[in-house]
């Protein structure tokens, strides 16, 4: 045999071998891909939340964050949270899904519906030292319908600002949140605390006011009655209270509350001349002790007439955390969502085999004299949590997170470890009020 053709052969034979060689490494790096991402679903948590849901025609539009591992759209955030714009048409099929472009960590807290677009409030973390010092800048952003980003507005007093909620007005968008301290940061700044901003419908500010300590105030909750604005949150860390601004922001006057848990006040509603506002109350046997320190907290509505004396109190609850999250009224009679950890609640919720209980989250309706007139749980065998609720024509709006594999928060995903973002339509049958599941 020529030498010509032996050293073809031979070439012919390593190129085989070079080729088996790397398709061997190819597929061990194929195995080893699909390992690592084997090992990140099973030793990662996917979180998902909701924070709030509004109606847009016949689709619904949800805020909130993600780490976006089950996007389909964005890439895992290695469980960083993110701002999240999500909208579902009526068959419950995905139309739209925003990330938030900036920043390190982000979330969106409130969303209003426009007639050109979605207007969000949220917060983000935009450089090393705020990301691992939990400090945020609050935001203000309109989309159009498409979910393109219009305008962003920021805002910030202290170096740890946050905003949480807006409604919008005849003139403009009114937005609520909090600019305090960061921890060990000592000074005596008088525009802190709990803050009220008023934009008109281009993102200008046009006025801003604050209340509260600069270390703990917030405001979360906010109503507009006649012109003038009744806000409510806290002001120490177990104070809630009640704080009436005018039309220009100017204020007018405020009611502590004592003692709630270290969240405050929740929410706030107007009805038939009165106000009614929910959160948690401590249950103390000594109320005049300096040491407030317990597990055992009710939910509760206090009812306030627009002088803000209190006319009524009613709470709800076991031996352990009860918080009402929300409330609305519609056609007379009030409704409520809520958590619970109790095991001794008065409603049926989920405990393990130490008698301890998950969270749960629950829906209550009242006649307006505040006699219970029905409760539900919506929750399973793990945590469930509602965090905001909404009048959507005859129906409620509820949005929320989950990681229960079982009961209405539950989904075909559902495992029982990841956390996944819930929409809850609350649908009025007459008799009882039916909980379906929009995603």
């Amino acid at each position: 045999m020529k030498k010509e053709a032996v050293d073809a052969l031979k070439y012919k034979k390593i190129f085989r071998i070079v080729l088996i060689v790397c398709a061997v490494i190819i597929a061990v790096e194929a195995c080893l891909f699909v390992y690592m991402k084997y090992q990140q679903e099973a030793n990662s948590v996917y979180y998902d939340a909701f924070q709030m849901v509004r109606k847009d025609g016949d689709d619904y539009v949800a805020v909130g964050s993600s780490d976006f591992k089950r996007s389909k759209k964005y890439d895992y955030t290695n469980g960083v949270e993110k701002g999240k714009l999500v909208k579902y048409d009526k068959d419950k099929q995905l139309l739209l899904e925003v990330q938030y472009d900036k920043g390190l960590a982000s979330t969106f807290t409130s969303v209003l519906v426009v007639e050109d677009g979605y207007i969000v409030t949220g917060s983000g973390a935009y450089d090393e030292y705020q990301q691992e010092n939990n400090l945020r800048d609050a935001f203000l952003i309109k989309y159009d319908k498409s979910g393109n980003k219009v305008w962003e507005k920021f805002y910030g007093v202290l170096s740890n600002t946050r905003f949480n909620q807006a409604i919008l007005v005849e003139d403009g968008i009114i937005v609520i949140g909090q600019s305090i301290y960061e921890n060990m940061e000592i000074g005596n700044h008088t525009t802190g605390g709990g803050v009220i901003v008023k934009y008109d419908f281009d993102g200008n500010e046009i006025w801003h006011n604050n209340h509260g300590g600069n270390k703990s105030g917030n405001f979360l909750g906010i109503v507009e009655v006649e012109g003038d604005f009744y806000v409510v949150g806290k002001d120490a860390k177990d104070t809630g209270n009640l704080i009436k601004f005018n039309k220009d922001g100017e204020y007018v006057w405020h009611k502590n509350y004592s003692y709630t848990d270290s969240t405050g006040f929740q929410d706030i509603v107007y009805y038939d001349d009165q106000l009614y506002v929910v959160g948690s109350k401590k249950i103390l046997e000594d109320e005049d002790s300096e040491d407030r320190t317990t597990d055992n907290t009710d939910a509760v509505i206090v009812v306030y007439d627009l002088k803000g004396n209190v006319k009524d109190e009613v709470m709800f609850g076991g031996s352990k955390m009860e918080r009402f999250t929300g409330i609305e009224e519609l056609d007379g009679n009030l409704y409520l969502i809520g958590i619970t950890n109790s095991p001794d609640s008065p409603l049926s919720v989920t405990v393990n085999e130490e008698n301890e209980a998950f969270t749960s989250g629950f829906f209550l309706s009242y006649d307006k004299d505040l006699k219970l007139v029905d409760s539900q749980v919506l929750g399973g065998e793990n945590n469930d949590v509602l965090t905001e609720m909404t009048v959507a024509g005859d129906d409620l709006l509820i949005s929320g997170y989950s990681n229960s594999s079982d009961g209405v928060l539950s989904g075909l995903r559902h495992n029982g470890k990841d956390y996944y973002a819930r929409i809850v339509l609350m649908r009025d049958l007459g008799s009882v009020w039916s909980a379906e599941s929009i995603q």
